[in-house]
């Protein structure tokens, strides 16, 4: 029982300290580990009981990361009424910084040309917000998700920002959306869970790269793994967008088939 407590207590501890305020993973997925580890522990618990064991207490271990996941989520303040749409300058540094992509917006909705523009989303920890047209000033630490716009023609052109650069950058800050229908997807009390105040959208050139950094070693690590998780994502989305045209329009009618079977067997048709 004391391995199986220290287990549950180290899952509690990583989930502490390798998640911070914003979930790395949903947990549904440490709980579904959990079951898997444990089926595979039953595999091995004739063979080798010595790896049955280890791998059971893994299980526990996943098993203590989602009871912390499950439990009350931080509580944020929200961005104070009188900051609302009004154009400041933040400072503070990176806590997530997703993929740099690549859009195409037309300038002239009768020309067919097209401008690339890159978007860059990215959170920050804000620890200096001043308003720049009008003497206000908020004290303390603010989430923030920018949305950061620039031009390229490429994505490996773009400019790309990373965890723990310290950044200041100008634009009008909101607070986020939410909307009174029932059932829609409720985005302020998702960006609260995860420790975000408010949101921003500023040019990519336009931001200044400070001198100093934050966050922590395990943050940059676990940043490090989400960049490369992300970019063989991308790669092997390119991928498939690259096959043949055969292929694809083979792999269109099976998904178009599939989906018709679904509706067939929903709507109780044979």
């Amino acid at each position: 029982m004391l391995w199986v407590a220290l287990s549950f207590a180290l899952g509690t501890l990583w989930a502490r300290l390798a998640t911070g305020p914003a979930h790395w993973v949903p947990p549904n997925w440490p709980i579904l580990a959990s079951i898997l580890l444990l089926i595979l522990a039953t595999l091995y618990v004739k063979r080798r009981s010595r790896a049955a064991s280890l791998i059971a207490l893994f299980a526990i271990a996943m098993l203590g990361m989602a009871r912390f996941q499950l439990g009350s989520a931080p509580h944020t303040e929200l961005l104070p009424p009188e900051f609302d749409n009004q154009q400041v300058e933040a400072t503070g540094f990176v806590t997530r910084a997703a993929l740099p992509v690549l859009e195409t917006s037309s300038l002239d909705p009768d020309s067919e040309r097209t401008t690339p523009e890159t978007y860059q989303q990215v959170d920050i920890e804000a620890d200096q917000i001043r308003c720049v047209e009008d003497a206000c000033a908020l004290s303390g630490r603010l989430g923030i998700r920018v949305g950061l716009y620039g031009q390229a023609e490429t994505v490996a052109s773009a400019r790309e920002f990373h965890y723990g650069q310290r950044i200041r950058m100008q634009g009008r800050i909101r607070l986020p959306q939410t909307y009174a229908d029932p059932g829609v997807f409720d985005r302020r009390a998702y960006l609260l869970e995860n420790g975000i105040a408010a949101t921003l959208s500023a040019k990519s050139t336009e931001v200044e790269v400070l001198p100093g950094s934050g966050g922590t070693r395990l943050g940059a690590l676990r940043a490090r793994v989400r960049r490369m998780l992300e970019f063989h994502q991308s790669l092997a989305r390119k991928t498939i967008n690259a096959l043949p045209r055969d292929l694809a329009l083979i792999l269109r009618e099976c998904r178009q088939l599939l989906d018709f079977r679904l509706g067939s067997s929903y709507l109780g048709v044979a």
